[in-house]
């Protein structure tokens, strides 16, 4: 009785009826190279109905998540000194940690030249969220400003170590969105956009080229992927209308074998789903960053469109990990907004720093 109509039904066919649809559409399509688990799909979009219990007890579930990011931070930190310091030592723990399937660690891996590797765990992306809230709290003058910013590089260092191109990329982009934030209030909006100026055309010439390197294993496997996705399509027009469905399979040239699951998610939406699904999908998950910004959640807003970038990258979107946070995203956006804020004050993305409701 606490929840309005529109949330029901947002949660229910969410939760519900889209999963189950596409389940039953997958196991009509269901042939020797379907997968092993025919009814994941609908497991993992159960973890959306928590919305339910998150808005009406008012439970913020982004602050846990960002709480709980310290460890992945730490234990991030810790792999890279531990790789320095003792490699044996390391090796037992990367066999120990791909074993278990929790992460990636390949100390082939070598973006910034540092001989660290890659140290990207599972839910690494999530560290995006408070990184990002402690961006915007060292922008603002304050007396816990020194303990943000040792918060804010504490997950900065955890984020670049993790090797992830997209999750570096992001978190680059959110300290010079800050960056610019934090100039633009002292200074004006000519030596915003000459810092913001400078780091881009300096990131296109040093970053951006090593990243795109379409020779570099993993771009290599997802430029495989995207041609697969094409002659899938081209063959089989009727899935951009209705999908495949769960746990299909279709042969990627990325992997040189059937799978049902690759790092291009969007692809990956359009293949199981469908093109109209999809869009709506997609257009939900727009709906939710707009109202976040419409709360006044810069922060929380900028991280949240950060990690559907990064989401993109890899099969994290539609899992637990994804859902969790979508679910935590979609209660801060149909809370209603702060009374604390100005009238009128969407979208103030470059103006006077905002009330952020989020509370650690």
């Amino acid at each position: 009785p606490i929840l309005p109509r529109h949330i029901w039904i947002t949660t229910l066919g969410v939760a519900a009826v889209v999963p189950i649809l596409w389940t039953m559409i997958g196991l009509l399509n269901s042939d020797l190279h379907s997968g092993d688990a025919p009814l994941g799909l609908l497991k993992t979009f159960l973890f959306f109905s928590i919305v339910l219990v998150l808005i009406s007890e008012e439970i913020d579930l982004i602050s846990y998540i960002n709480k709980v990011s310290v460890i992945l931070a730490l234990v991030t930190i810790a792999m890279a000194v531990m790789n320095l310091v003792s490699p044996e030592l390391f090796l037992g723990v990367s066999l120990f940690i791909a074993d278990k399937g929790n992460g990636v660690i390949s100390p082939s891996r070598n973006l910034f030249g540092l001989g660290i590797g890659e140290l990207y765990y599972g839910a690494c992306p999530i560290m995006i969220f408070p990184f990002s809230y402690y961006c915007d709290q060292t922008s603002q003058n304050g007396i816990r400003k020194f303990s943000s910013a040792l918060m804010c590089s504490l997950f900065g260092v955890a984020l670049l170590l993790s090797g992830a191109r997209a999750d570096i990329l992001a978190t680059l982009s959110i300290a010079l969105i800050f960056t610019m934030r934090y100039v633009r209030r002292v200074s004006g909006w000519v030596p915003a956009l000459t810092v913001g100026a400078i780091v881009v055309i300096l990131a296109a010439v040093t970053v951006i080229p090593n990243f795109a390197d379409k020779q570099e294993g993993s771009n290599a496997v997802k430029l495989k992927h995207i041609s697969s996705y094409n002659e899938e399509f081209g063959s089989k027009p009727a899935v951009l209308l209705s999908g495949e469905g769960a746990n299909s399979a279709f042969y990627s040239e990325g992997f040189e074998m059937w799978t049902t699951v690759t790092e291009v998610t969007y692809l990956e939406l359009v293949r199981v789903f469908g093109l109209p699904m999809t869009i709506l999908f997609g257009a939900g998950l727009l709906w939710i960053g707009y109202h976040l910004f419409a709360n006044g959640l810069f922060s929380i807003g900028l991280a949240y469109f950060a990690f559907l970038g990064i989401a993109g990258t890899n099969p994290l979107l539609v899992g637990s990990t994804g859902f969790l946070v979508i679910a935590a995203m979609y209660e801060r956006a149909v809370r209603y907004p702060d009374p604390l804020l100005p009238p009128h004050a969407h979208f103030r993305l470059w103006g006077p720093a905002l009330p952020n409701r989020l509370r650690l």
